[in-house]
């Protein structure tokens, strides 16, 4: 009886090992893959607008000219506060002129501006305007400069994407490392310890965590965390249910739920 249950152990084993999840699996399942995407598209965005910032200033100095214009609009639009989040925007000085290129041609620009820029302009009256050469559609009012704008959302936009970056690639390491626990690690029987609620949350609902607690070959024991899963399924354990996982034999600390 006892070497049919052995052999009935070892075939779960190896069904076990063949249908071993990929490491796409578990990565998914990494609050630290989540949030490193996040980072990594938040950080490319602000590299993007920081790129923006950085480019058109340097057509401005290669290019730049600037020209009489005047002043056609002012308007003010008031901040808001939002019913629904609370949020509160910022009030805009906007600014509509007209000016002459060298050629003779005339354009016309609008742009939002300083408060002491706007106080200090009146309608119909005249107005210094820079604009590039080769494309006189870009153009500003002369005394806005951009003051480090691009350099500061690219510096925020580059450390936020190596961070993201690193992030991805840690919780990439480490669903790497959890496919190897699963297909080559130990088998043993473990403890249900705890059912708990975290603070991460997909599509705005709370993810859940079962903690078990197991012994190695060695008899001694760790605990272990399982991946995020939902609070349907997480609420099919309770503590003290016996539980299947499988153990790194060279880091036993190490372990992955296998279900």
């Amino acid at each position: 009886m006892a070497a049919a249950t052995s052999m009935t152990a070892q075939e779960k084993d190896v069904r076990m090992t063949q249908t071993s999840p990929s490491w796409m699996t578990f990565v998914k399942r990494s609050f630290a893959f989540w949030t490193g995407l996040f980072l990594l598209a938040f950080g490319g965005i602000f590299l993007a607008i920081g790129w923006t910032f950085l480019h058109r200033e340097s057509q401005y100095q290669l290019d730049g000219q600037l020209a009489d214009g005047i002043v056609l609009t002012k308007a003010i639009e008031r901040a808001t506060r939002s019913s629904s989040s609370g949020r509160r925007t910022e009030t805009h000085y906007n600014v509509g002129y007209r000016f002459k290129t060298l050629d003779g041609r005339l354009y016309e620009g609008e742009q939002d501006v300083s408060v002491s820029t706007w106080d200090g302009l009146r309608e119909q009256e005249p107005v210094r305007v820079q604009y590039v050469a080769s494309s006189p559609t870009t153009n500003r009012i002369a005394s806005e400069r951009a003051t480090g704008s691009g350099y500061v959302f690219a510096g925020v936009g580059m450390i936020t994407a190596l961070v993201g970056a690193t992030l991805l690639g840690r919780s990439a390491m480490s669903a790497h490392h959890k496919v190897r626990i699963w297909s080559q690690g130990t088998s043993a029987d473990a403890i249900v310890a705890a059912v708990e609620e975290t603070n991460f949350k997909v599509n705005r609902r709370p993810m859940w965590v079962v903690r078990y607690r197991y012994r190695d070959h060695s008899a001694r024991t760790h605990d272990g965390t399982s991946d995020y899963m939902t609070a349907e399924k997480a609420n099919n354990w309770k503590i003290g249910d016996t539980i299947r996982v499988r153990f790194d034999p060279h880091k036993p600390n190490a372990s992955v739920w296998v279900e």
